[in-house]
């Protein structure tokens, strides 16, 4: 895994992150160790244009780790590629096409963020497709860095159900089932809102993915809204490390399964004794592979 130098930012956005306490101890550390001096002025977050999206489309987007998480998330769809995320990072983006390079004290920082939402982080990581041309990206942070995984864009493949139809939001929806990244996907599309998308990498199929989930019932996935309008598709400028998406998904799952002592070795904080540490299950939407 190497490190490559987009740009400078001043601090990550925490994302999903905030949802856990010991996460939220590094955090604090972090920034507070950052800020130094909060009149001094410092440079807000970039973010580089990619796209303009033309629609977006708002899902309700659940999933189940140690207990069940709902929150929403947004599909941008552009001419050349599309972005996935949490709403809350959408509205990130937003802040940042607004203030992006422009020099803040750190309390007109939190004044300026005061406006985001204290939920809405799931999924924790961000998800660009066709980009670069043929290619998806996937970025995710883990303290204290930044990960991004570029992969070879490969569609699902698609078993679509022709006998089976519903009313799914206002749609008439056809059913597709697929098998991806370790579990089994029932998909519910709209032939008559002709694009190929859907919510993470769940696209390829003839009309817009409108509700998906797995057999587990795990993760589920339901479109809420549709509004047409132009914004930034965008990607952070900062250093990135460049490592296997594999490879990031169990660099979580350790910093989960060893959070207290981490915390321990980047803040001098010692969770122990009366302070219990949170056991978390790690399930991510894409299931690890190898041990």
């Amino acid at each position: 895994m190497k490190k490559v130098l987009l740009a400078g930012a001043v601090r990550p956005r925490l994302g999903a992150l905030y949802c856990a306490l010991l996460t939220f101890i590094i955090a604090c550390s972090y920034i507070l160790s950052a800020q130094g001096n909060r009149s001094k002025k410092v440079r807000y977050d970039v973010l580089k244009a990619l796209d303009t999206a033309l629609v977006e489309f708002r899902y309700r987007y659940i999933c189940t780790d140690h207990m069940q998480h709902s929150s929403e998330a947004v599909l941008q769809v552009g001419k050349r590629m599309t972005k996935f995320q949490a709403i809350g990072d959408y509205f990130s983006d937003s802040l940042m096409v607004v203030h992006g390079g422009k020099y803040y004290t750190w309390d007109e920082v939190d004044k300026i963020e005061s406006v985001l939402p204290r939920r809405g982080y799931y999924p924790g990581w961000h998800l660009i497709d066709n980009y670069p041309k043929g290619k998806t990206t996937i970025i995710e942070y883990v303290p204290r860095d930044f990960y991004c995984s570029e992969e070879e864009r490969a569609l699902p493949q698609w078993t679509i159900m022709s006998d089976s139809v519903r009313q799914v939001m206002g749609y008439t929806c056809q059913m597709a089932r697929t098998e991806l990244h370790g579990r089994r996907w029932t998909a519910w599309f709209a032939s008559s809102v002709k694009l190929p998308y859907g919510p993470w990498l769940l696209r390829g199929l003839p009309g817009l993915v409108v509700w998906a989930y797995d057999d587990d019932k795990e993760f589920d996935i339901l479109l809420l809204g549709k509004t047409n309008r132009k914004s930034i598709i965008g990607i952070e400028d900062r250093v990135y490390v460049r490592a296997p998406r594999e490879s990031v998904l169990k660099i979580r799952r350790r910093f989960l399964e060893e959070a207290p002592g981490i915390v321990k070795r980047m803040t001098g904080v010692k969770v122990d004794g009366d302070i219990k540490p949170i056991k978390r299950r790690y399930n991510p939407i894409r299931r690890i592979q190898t041990p």
